[in-house]
């Protein structure tokens, strides 16, 4: 718990209400969110304590194509309830409200209406509000994040190849990349039509 401590309203000055991990230490306190969170700058990056308990908030970074620790220089949450946090050497950060709900989807063996697709490579907005996912076992699938329902709509859109991409176009139709083929899929009809590497899309 070194390097922070707690004013009351009284006052009083205190202890942390959180125990941080063995060898880890505050450098400085940046923000109280609306949920009581007290958002920490620690000596192996940012961190996030709550009721009590600690837990560190990673960052990846596209650009650096892996993890940062910025140095931060203050934090600020606006009306909607997103957090930005500002660094001397990454720029700003800016964490979208209620960034502390989220589901991870996965394949499950032993789940058959589950994704299929154990690496998720390629994804696109549908226009019934649902989400298209291509990946490593070459299957077309249909996510409604109302429901939580999967739809698996073709197995091995391409034989055993891996599906890299999908876009869903203006009149509905699902455009998939392979490594060897551009697909084209109509979810209304369930056709599927394919351009090898040697044939004009016309």
């Amino acid at each position: 718990m070194a390097g922070a401590t707690v004013r009351r309203p009284d006052g009083r000055f205190e202890t942390p209400p959180w125990k941080l991990p063995q060898g880890e230490q505050v450098l400085g306190m940046m923000l109280r969110d609306e949920q009581g969170g007290y958002w920490l700058d620690t000596r192996t990056g940012l961190g996030r304590a709550v009721d009590g308990q600690y837990q560190g908030v990673p960052l990846y970074s596209a650009v650096a194509r892996g993890p940062v620790r910025p140095n931060w220089t203050g934090a600020y949450e606006d009306r909607e309830g997103g957090i930005w946090l500002a660094s001397t050497n990454a720029g700003l950060w800016h964490l979208l409200p209620r960034w502390w709900q989220f589901s991870v989807l996965s394949r499950l063996e032993d789940d058959p209406s589950s994704l299929r697709n154990a690496f998720v490579l390629g994804t696109s907005p549908s226009s019934n509000g649902g989400i298209w996912t291509v990946g490593g076992h070459g299957a077309l699938d249909r996510f409604d994040p109302k429901t939580g329902k999967v739809e698996q709509h073709r197995t091995w859109v391409n034989g055993m190849h891996w599906l890299t991409s999908v876009r869903e176009d203006r009149r509905g139709q699902v455009w998939i990349g392979s490594n060897d083929a551009l697909l084209r899929y109509d979810p209304k009809l369930r056709d599927l039509r394919r351009w090898g590497r040697d044939a004009a899309c016309g």
